[in-house]
């Protein structure tokens, strides 16, 4: 999971952390919340106009706040930008299957040239 990676590797900057137990616990809160979030899902999701809660927002947020976490030098910052500056600008001129690899592309392109 994605989000187990990141939270891990932020942790392997402190030498105290076992890393091991860190995972698994971390991957078994995302498999548990996930699973129960799946739960209300599919008994009340259809109940429920995500568009006018605001709640496709935060799925982007919480990768945006685990790649915070990660950002140390300049150059990462600036990829990150430029990778944001991407998705916004896919949103707007690509087709939704098309928008999270131009933004992926643009970023990693970005951040192989920028030393």
């Amino acid at each position: 999971m994605d989000e187990t990676f990141g939270l891990t590797v932020n942790a392997a900057r402190d030498p105290s952390v076992d890393l091991v137990s860190f995972k698994s616990a971390a991957d078994l809160a995302v498999y548990v919340t996930w699973l129960g979030a799946s739960a209300v899902g599919a008994f009340f999701g259809a109940d429920v106009d995500t568009s006018r809660l605001g709640i496709e927002v935060v799925f982007p947020l919480v990768f945006l706040g685990l790649a915070a976490s990660l950002l140390r030098l300049r150059h990462h910052w600036i990829t990150a930008g430029f990778g944001v500056a991407a998705a916004v600008a896919a949103v707007v001129f690509l087709p939704s299957e098309w928008r999270v690899t131009a933004a992926a592309i643009v970023a990693a392109v970005i951040g192989s040239r920028i030393k």
